[in-house]
């Protein structure tokens, strides 16, 4: 593919779903399936957020120059369809100003930057990225500012939009989103575990020994996983029934307690598990789920998406207990990176030091508008940057002992 046998066309989501979306969900397949490119994880953005259709636009690379009839035949519309990106415009109010802010479609839980292009490869995806910006510099929507999330830093994506950026004058700023860590490793959990301390391999191997005690006959724990469609509603009135009793909906994180995250599960789990993608587990006790888990995966990958206990079962463990056994499997069966999302909280920090740091990229329009906003953004970094200064110093945190990070295993253990 090149660029000169490219053209980008910018469709409204209707139209994107009515007339292109078994090209798009054909071009998903055929990239690897990485779970939040496809049209099943931007209709559960969309439907369980309530977003206004209105606001949605999807850009898309077509190749050849001539796109006249591919409507007509499903088989040479994906043939054609090189890479897409849904993309959402909205309104936000700064200083007293109205501003139009367009990026890609996302949420808490969208693990890329949300740009899916043929091939799957590093290249392919350079290549449609310069296209998807070069379209957005003439395409008809007004914009004052370009943002798109999850872009790790240091990677080849956050070294072209640097690029970018200093070519088009778009004046670059970075925002540091999350540092999630990630499990890489190829082997068991034992020889995982090897090279840790004595006292975690220990208290690992007495759980997972534990675990299948009571999972064997007779036993007051059981192990299931659903991973099919018609499972996913028996598994949604489980995980329900632990997120209620659990320490994150008392804070307010739990999927009881958001109604936008009750809604994105509740569409984006059947369609995921259709294509093989869903593993959702629940243990219980004597009975009684005590704890769940929603993982996806694609491939050798697998991302940790949620995963909580009930908090009158805590003396049990029920989160290690998850998190042994999903990694005991999951090892054995050939995967090679647990993601784990998110902060690197704690309980994370116990498996792994290796972490990935997202940044949300703001590039501004050239228009005086987009010149506007980009002043404005250099008056509040120097205002923060005076603050900063003008704050008496912090006292020096106490550094963990990662070493032995997982001795205690404490309470909020997943």
């Amino acid at each position: 593919m090149t660029a000169a046998r490219t053209t980008t066309d910018l469709i409204a989501w209707p139209e994107m779903l009515a007339r292109h979306r078994t090209a798009w969900l054909q071009l998903w397949r055929a990239s690897g399936a990485v779970p939040d490119l496809g049209p099943t994880w931007a209709e559960a953005l969309v439907s369980g957020h309530r977003i206004d259709p209105s606001e949605l636009h999807v850009l898309v690379g077509w190749s050849d120059d001539a796109r006249a009839g591919v409507d007509a035949d499903a088989d040479t519309d994906a043939a054609r369809l090189r890479w897409v990106w849904p993309l959402r415009r909205r309104s936000v109010r700064r200083a007293g100003l109205r501003w139009s802010v367009l990026g890609p479609l996302n949420n808490v839980y969208t693990l890329h930057s949300g740009l899916l292009c043929a091939g799957g490869d590093e290249a392919s995806a350079h290549q449609a990225r310069e296209q998807a910006w070069t379209a957005l510099q003439r395409q008809p929507l007004r914009w004052d500012w370009f943002e798109v999330d999850s872009v790790v830093a240091g990677s080849a994506e956050h070294a072209q939009w640097q690029a970018l950026a200093a070519r088009d004058d778009a004046g670059l700023r970075s925002v540091a989103i999350h540092r999630s860590p990630y499990l890489r490793h190829e082997g068991t959990l034992d020889a995982l575990i090897t090279q840790r301390s004595r006292n975690f391999r220990e208290k690992i191997r007495a759980r997972r020994r534990e675990l299948q005690r009571g999972c064997a006959p007779g036993g007051a724990l059981a192990w299931r996983q659903y991973t099919r469609p018609e499972e996913m509603d028996a598994y949604f009135a489980l995980a329900r029934q632990v997120e209620l009793h659990s320490w994150k909906h008392a804070e307010g994180t739990a999927i009881t307690s958001r109604e936008w995250e009750t809604g994105f599960y509740a569409s984006l789990l059947p369609g995921l598990a259709a294509e093989g993608q869903t593993v959702c587990t629940v243990l219980f006790q004597d009975g009684l789920p005590v704890g769940h888990s929603i993982d996806l995966r694609c491939g050798a990958r697998v991302y940790g998406v949620k995963w909580t206990y009930d908090m009158n079962h805590a003396r049990l463990r029920p989160g290690v207990l998850l998190m042994v056994g999903r990694l005991d499997q999951y090892l054995a069966d050939g995967v090679t990176e647990f993601d784990f999302l998110g902060e690197a909280e704690a309980y994370k920090l116990q498996w792994t030091a290796t972490t990935r740091d997202h940044l949300r990229l703001r590039l501004h329009a050239a228009s005086p508008r987009g010149r506007l906003a980009r002043a404005l953004d250099d008056v509040l970094a120097r205002l923060k940057s005076l603050r900063r200064h003008a704050a008496p110093p912090a006292a020096p945190a106490t550094p963990p002992d990662t070493a032995d990070a997982g001795v205690t295993l404490a309470a909020r253990d997943d």
